[in-house]
């Protein structure tokens, strides 16, 4: 009986003390909206920088599909936002920061695209400019140079029912 317990009790300890198992729908410092994990990042980065540091989480640049993924996703207001000018967090309040989104002008098709290469609907948003990489700052769309230095907000699915 004294083993038995013993197995019992090393088992559950990993399960009590949040080592082991991992049964949240987003990895440690992200954010869960809906059936969407994000990550903002810690660091400004050109357009490129962000776009390969997401692909090298096996995720991708914020992207939206619907207005409402627009209005309720990218309006950051993350119960723990990062005060990235003063590099502290601000805990339950609204921080908006300028950040780069996975839409840019592709030169290879002439035309608006994510950057997962998916079409872009201007059904969406118009975007103001016809060419370079595109950045949210609160709410809005705007355009800039692809090589300016922005914070990214990086988005991946949620997991539901696995670690």
């Amino acid at each position: 009986m004294e083993v038995e317990n013993i197995i019992l009790s090393d088992t559950v300890e990993p399960l009590t003390t949040g080592l082991g198992y991992n049964c949240s729908p987003c990895d440690i410092d992200w954010v869960q909206r809906a059936a969407s994990c994000y990550l903002l990042s810690e660091k400004e980065k050109t357009w490129q920088e962000s776009r390969d540091t997401c692909a090298a989480m096996s995720d991708s640049l914020v992207k939206t599909d619907t207005q409402e993924e627009l209005v309720q996703s990218h309006l950051q207001s993350v119960p723990e936002t990062r005060d990235l000018q003063a590099g502290r967090i601000r805990h339950g309040q609204q921080h908006f920061f300028r950040f780069w989104t996975g839409l840019n002008h592709d030169n290879d098709i002439r035309n608006w695209a994510w950057a997962d290469g998916s079409a872009f609907s201007f059904q969406l948003f118009q975007v103001p400019g016809a060419a370079g990489c595109v950045y949210m700052q609160e709410g809005d769309i705007h355009m800039q140079s692809c090589t300016k230095w922005e914070v990214n907000i990086c988005k991946k699915p949620a997991r539901f029912g696995s670690n």
